[in-house]
């Protein structure tokens, strides 16, 4: 994907440092590159040749010199706005002060000519990952973890940020797997100043619900507004696709294209599971060009380095399943609809009735850590980390980061946090792995929709009702075919859906018990069994048994032999796994990084 990276050193002595040149040869090999420089500042864009935005990648300079690097897309009525918002940027006199307006996943770095100042600023929802490191006088801010594993002189894997890790599955707030390096949430705006670096929040997602408003108010305006936003998409691009599952996220944004004939779509699954079943159905009706790639797992062991890279050692690679399928989206499409957080916001995915009634951020607190983390992910980050960061300090993590902001009730702000955290910063790595070939637009990450869904009450999302009404008034085709989830079309009804998820949860609990297989066309996936035979089971045996890896020490040795072993005779370690491959992966790139940059000092100047 286009991205950027801006390095500084305020008092000067940057341009005779050798890492410079290292990092424009990097920022060439993944794209056509634009940069500026000083004595003070390296500033450098990129973009592919296929598969960007239009102004993506770029850098824009005004009379006097300064200069506008842009990364993105801002979307208006009319199409694709982002010349006119860099332009209004460079005109103004205070640079990306006034960003609020700006629909649409972006990131911009402003240098202004004659000061001492940079500023640098994204999109609400930190649709593009962005990372700062500062030691003494030097920066590093950049959308790629690369860039800033080059400006490092010996990365460590943060102790605190892997225990939270190998336990819960992800990251919270601006920790990353790299000890000294900080990840900078959506709505963000850094300033540096001669002497000072300032990271202070613009946006923050805050949810006012209002009791006035009907369940079918609710409905309309979310159809209207999710309408309005794809359309939006389309006008700005011409070559639009949609990957396309049997859930209602992305049916329901294929069926709110205008001519839904000419966007392709793309869908991924096991043989004969209800996923391809059921999109290829629901592209028929609306008479989409599809194409349905069945899972090859050989494809993905090569390429999980890449995916490492991407996401920072922070997404497992059984959760990697766009990573050799986007290049192949890449021929019928430059940019993809994607359904990221559509459950979230109009299903129920974070809202329980436990969660409304709770009373006390404590109370929501223990209750999510029981729902994110189980007793034996608990247990075998026990063994991994041989008690050197307990579950205490994880525990304590979690509940520090959602009691640190205690403005609203307990349960609009555990939704806000969970959105901060499990939907823009660990869902969103799935899209970075698309943008390594295509773009991606998410349209339930619409400014407008999203203000929309602030006001409505929490509890019309519960069970999907909100959702199964919307879809029917706005997608009747997408209400046609049956959810893969409930197996029955959306258009029977609400009861009807949750009666045969009640009875599906039945059977899944008899189908445990005695070994039966009646829902067996539910998996759209099966990572557990690839990583027990085949090209998947030898690859992570090969990394995870290797000599460096034992002898790293990340990891207890004898305690990543059991967890293999355990697996390979038919208990479930999937998860456990899939995250170990990606943290000896990850520590090898910051092992190798460390090796090319060991020919200088750690940059303490000042």
């Amino acid at each position: 994907m286009a991205g950027m990276v801006v390095i500084w050193r305020m008092t000067g002595g940057l341009a005779n440092d050798e890492r410079c040149a290292s990092t424009l040869r990097l920022c060439s090999k993944l794209g056509t590159t634009a940069h500026t420089a000083n004595d003070s500042v390296l500033a450098v864009t990129w973009r592919r040749e296929r598969g960007e935005f239009p102004h993506s990648g770029t850098l824009t300079k005004d009379k006097h010199g300064g200069c506008l690097l842009w990364v993105g897309q801002v979307l208006s009525d009319a199409g694709d706005a982002s010349l006119q918002s860099i332009e209004r940027q460079l005109a103004s006199s205070e640079p990306l002060a006034d960003v609020t307006d700006l629909n649409g996943p972006f990131v911009a770095a402003a240098i202004p000519a004659g000061t001492r100042k940079i500023v640098i600023c994204n999109d609400r929802f930190g649709h593009y990952p962005l990372y700062h490191y500062q030691v003494g006088e030097l920066n590093v801010v950049a959308t790629h973890i690369e860039l800033i594993l080059q400006w490092m002189y010996e990365p460590t894997i943060d102790q605190d940020a892997l225990n939270l890790y190998m336990r819960a599955g992800e990251l919270l707030d601006g920790s990353t797997m790299i000890d000294g390096v900080r990840f900078i949430g959506g709505g963000s705006r850094i300033c540096a100043g001669e002497r000072c670096v300032n990271i202070d929040r613009w946006w923050q997602m805050r949810l006012v619900p209002r009791a006035t408003i009907s369940i079918t108010e609710a409905a309309e305006g979310c159809g209207t507004l999710l309408r309005r936003a794809v359309h939006r998409m389309c006008a700005a691009n011409e070559r639009i696709g949609v990957p396309l599952s049997g859930g209602l996220d992305s049916r329901f944004l294929l069926g709110l294209c205008p001519d839904p004939s000419r966007v392709p779509s793309f869908t991924m699954g096991l043989s004969g599971c209800r996923d391809v079943r059921y999109a290829e159905q629901f592209a028929a009706l609306v008479r989409s060009p599809h194409q349905t790639f069945i899972w090859e797992p050989g494809f993905f062991p090569p390429l999980w380095s890449e995916g490492v890279a991407a996401t920072a050692g922070a997404f497992g690679i059984g959760d990697m399943f766009m990573l050799p399928y986007a290049a192949r989206f890449a021929a019928g499409c430059d940019v993809t609809l994607n359904g990221l957080a559509g459950d979230a916001m109009l299903g129920g995915n974070f809202v329980k009735l436990k969660w409304l009634r709770a009373d006390s951020i404590e109370a929501l607190g223990r209750s999510t850590w029981a729902w994110r983390v189980s007793e034996s992910a608990n247990s075998r980050a026990d063994q991994l980390l041989d008690g050197r960061a307990g579950r205490d300090l994880a525990v304590a993590t979690w509940m520090s980061s959602l009691a640190s902001d205690q403005s609203n009730s307990p349960s609009t702000r555990l939704v806000e946090w969970l959105f901060s955290n499990r939907v823009f910063r660990f869902t969103n790595c799935g899209t970075s792995l698309l943008r390594r070939h295509v773009e991606s637009h998410a349209p339930f990450f619409d400014n407008e929709f999203v203000e929309w869904m602030s006001i409505l009450p929490l509890s019309y999302r519960y069970k999907h009702r909100l959702y199964l009404k919307c879809i029917l008034g706005a997608c009747p085709a997408g209400a046609a075919v049956p959810w893969q989830r409930s197996r029955i079309k959306p258009a029977w009804g609400l009861i009807a859906n949750l009666t045969s998820l009640a009875i599906q949860r039945a059977i899944g609990v008899v189908d445990r018990r005695v070994g039966t297989s009646f829902l067996s066309d539910a998996k759209v996936a099966d990572p557990g069994s690839w990583l027990r035979s085949g090209p998947w089971a030898e690859c992570a045996r090969h990394i995870l048994l290797s000599e460096a890896c034992l002898d790293r020490g990340v990891f207890r040795a004898d305690a990543v032999r059991s967890i293999m072993e355990s697996h390979a005779f038919g208990r479930d370690e999937t998860r456990t796994i899939s995250r170990l491959v990606s943290i000896e992966l990850f520590a090898r790139q910051l092992k190798a990084s460390s090796a090319q940059q060991r020919t200088g000092p750690p940059d303490v100047a000042g």
